[in-house]
């Protein structure tokens, strides 16, 4: 899969969003807050398929086809898009209280799909000089959900709304990767579930586990100078039980040590999700 059909994955997913935020706008009247908000995020999917019409023109002009690192299908897409369209349809028929729409919205909105969304944007950092702009458009989308459940009692807020909410506890994450993109977006999507560091080589990332105690450590294993496989040679026998390697090519060394129980492996492509499942599987370990 390449980073064109992802981005045809995403605008229908951008487009029914918009318009079923604009129609629960409507369909809920309290509390006064409430409509605001769903208009705000609509307005904010509107400018998210502004930003993937300036995507889809520069692949156009460029024929980029860069292969894409993350796998996000059409059933993704389908997911997503019934998702909301369960929001839309329970609100007309009056089947639906506030606290289930904010439990439908987190679970769009914090799935995998903002943060493909924002991995396609970032495979065009050196083509469109408002790249950091396109980032903090998808950061302010998320600010809008949280602020607005900060706003909110706890009797209102749906069980899965620590997923949107800044954790009190934050587990320390580590992703290692010389791809600027994949760590970029990696690094967004984990903030979910703990305060993330990044390292941009083996060599980075070694100096940052010989300085600092994290509790998962996400390494690509082809990296110039120290690979991901010397930098767990390097680390502690309790650190490399909380290694996770991604890679594309895995080799007979590192087939072994997931076989063994010692580390935990991702092939790319894969999915944001895999990635969760990981992370979370090497965090409910204990020692």
């Amino acid at each position: 899969m390449n980073i064109s059909e992802i981005t045809a994955l995403l605008r229908p997913i951008e487009e029914e969003a918009r318009g079923v935020y604009r129609e629960l706008a409507d369909d809920f009247t309290a509390p006064a807050s409430l409509p605001p908000f769903l208009r705000a995020l609509a307005e904010d999917e509107g400018k998210h398929l502004e930003l993937l019409d300036t995507a889809e023109k520069l692949l156009r002009e460029t024929d980029i086809t860069t292969t894409a690192g993350l796998r996000f299908s059409a059933a993704d897409s389908r997911r997503m898009i019934a998702t909301l369209r369960s929001l839309r349809d329970r609100a007309a028929v009056g089947r639906l209280s506030e606290t289930q729409l904010l439990e439908g919205i987190i679970e769009a909105e914090f799935s995998e799909w903002n943060d493909v969304f924002l991995y396609v944007m970032a495979h065009f950092r050196q083509l469109a000089p408002n790249f950091q702009h396109y980032v903090s458009i998808v950061q302010q989308h998320r600010r809008h959900i949280e602020e607005y459940l900060s706003s909110r009692s706890a009797e209102i807020r749906p069980p899965n709304a620590a997923r949107a909410l800044p954790q009190v506890w934050e587990e320390h994450i580590l992703i290692a990767d010389d791809d600027e993109v994949l760590r970029l977006v990696l690094g967004e999507f984990l903030t979910r579930l703990g305060k993330v560091t990044t390292a941009a080589n083996g060599a980075e990332a070694l100096a940052l586990v010989w300085e600092n105690f994290f509790d998962v450590i996400v390494s690509d294993v082809d990296m110039p100078g120290l690979t991901g496989l010397q930098l767990f040679d390097a680390a502690t026998p309790t650190e490399q039980q909380r290694f996770i390697f991604i890679t594309g090519l895995p080799r007979p060394q590192l087939t072994e040590l997931c076989t063994q129980g010692r580390a935990q492996m991702l092939l790319k492509p894969f999915s944001l999700e895999e990635l969760q499942e990981a992370v979370v599987s090497v965090l409910k370990k204990e020692g």
